[in-house]
């Protein structure tokens, strides 16, 4: 992986999380929406799950492997 120079993450079919402050956050290599409200989302991914709370939000992109979420960002957790 290292000297073909691809991402380990992005090899092993990780989540790749990108947050930009609170209010924005794209997820890519996820498996699809486990549940979708405007105060909690939940995102399969591998090997967990993973939960954005906060307030307003909404997945205003989405494909078979990206994602992104907008709204008041509160807490993000990594489901075992």
């Amino acid at each position: 992986m290292e000297q073909l120079g691809l991402p380990r993450d992005l090899f092993l079919g990780m989540p790749v999380l990108s947050l930009q402050g609170n209010r924005f956050l794209c997820i890519e290599n996820h498996r699809g929406i486990l549940q979708a409200g405007r105060e909690k989302i939940v995102v399969a991914a591998k090997p967990w799950g993973i939960e954005v709370a906060g307030r307003e939000l909404s997945i205003v992109r989405f494909t078979k492997d990206y994602m992104e979420i907008t709204g008041y960002l509160e807490h993000i957790s990594f489901l075992l």
